[in-house]
């Protein structure tokens, strides 16, 4: 990779990588009902998708909740991961 695309590269995930902390973050300091319509919403969306389809289940918030964090936090190991490769350049060390 030529030396000006991998500066781009980095430059681009770093922030990416910033954007998405502050996304957990801006999610984390909602106050309760706020938190609470959204994940509703995307409740109810998700529930009526299911049954649209012909899928008997319906999804608690709790579910919801629990899904969207390990989601977020998945997108962010994932994102620090590669932003450290094009640091590192190594695989194993970069992880």
């Amino acid at each position: 990779m030529k030396k000006q695309q991998q500066i781009a590269v980095r430059v681009i995930l770093t922030v990416v990588t910033l954007i998405m902390i502050g996304f957990i973050f801006g999610n984390s300091v909602q106050k309760a009902d706020d938190s609470a319509a959204v994940s509703g919403f995307i409740r109810e969306s998700i529930n009526a998708f299911l049954r649209s389809v012909g899928i008997g289940i319906e999804l608690s918030s709790f579910f919801v909740r629990k899904a969207a964090h390990f989601c977020e936090f998945f997108v962010l190991g994932a994102l620090l991961a590669l932003t450290a490769y094009t640091y590192v350049g190594d695989r194993r060390r970069s992880l």
